[in-house]
């Protein structure tokens, strides 16, 4: 599930209570509130296990694209703590909401985006430590554009944590390829195509670019790149097309 290098600075024991596999961990120092985050993580898993199992992949897919940024390692702490609680909010909201099959009214989504600020209220009820301090407004924020189309403040650029800007990414690619009551999921392929298409409205072109990456080191059996990331116009295939603009049969 992890990759040992990008997580060797991870710390905190409940992680364990959060994964299936164990995380390496090279500090034995216990982290003040992690029995009250365990604690918290069952209770939403509890009435939301659904939203409990987003999370998770969430938090996985996070620090992958953390790894792969070569973010500090403190930092990857966050982000993962953060994508670990990012919709801890949707406890307040009306199971009816959450469970509904179909397009939500107006009201209704207006209900769901008040998950957000839910969030950052609940996390930053913990008595984090100096490092962890910006995990509240890290989750709180996953929901900003960097466009600044998204919510609950509009944030764009890099006003947006850095850390958000990371979860914005690994929660729409768990959301595009997970079994929803109103779609089929998306192929992991067509789904990275989807966000790539919305890098610089969206999302932060340097995650995105990051993200991508995963892709691009598995050539098909005629040696084609199974996915291109050109940058005007991104297009995903199963390996038989080029690049537009490129001189050589392997995309770019």
């Amino acid at each position: 599930m992890f990759n040992t290098p990008a997580w060797k600075v991870i710390q905190i024991r409940m992680y364990h209570r959060f994964f299936p596999k164990p995380v390496r961990l090279d500090a034995l120092t216990p982290f003040p509130a992690g029995d009250l985050l365990a604690d918290m993580f069952d209770r939403m898993k509890g009435p939301h296990p659904e939203t409990a199992a987003h999370c998770r992949r969430v938090a996985v897919e996070a620090g992958r694209i953390a790894g792969e940024m070569a973010l500090a390692g403190e930092m990857k702490t966050v982000v993962v703590l953060a994508a670990l609680f990012h919709d801890i909010g949707k406890t307040s909201i009306s199971n009816d909401i959450l469970r509904k099959e179909g397009l939500l009214t107006g009201e209704e989504f207006e209900a769901v985006k008040m998950h957000t600020e839910k969030t950052r209220e609940i996390l930053r009820r913990i008595d984090w430590p100096p490092t962890l301090q910006s995990v509240p407004e890290v989750a709180g924020s996953h929901h900003e554009r960097w466009d600044g189309s998204g919510y609950p403040r509009g944030a764009a650029g890099e006003d947006i944590p850095l850390g958000a800007r990371v979860i914005a990414v690994a929660d729409a690619f768990d959301a595009l390829t997970s079994k929803r009551r109103y779609r089929t999921p998306m192929t992991s392929l067509a789904a990275g195509g989807f966000l790539a298409g919305k890098r610089g409205s969206h999302f932060d072109p340097a995650v995105i670019d990051a993200f991508l990456r995963r892709f691009s080191p598995a050539p098909c059996r005629q040696g084609i790149t199974r996915i291109s990331t050109c940058a005007e116009r991104p297009r995903f295939s199963e390996g038989r097309r080029r690049c537009p603009g490129s001189e050589s049969r392997r995309c770019r």
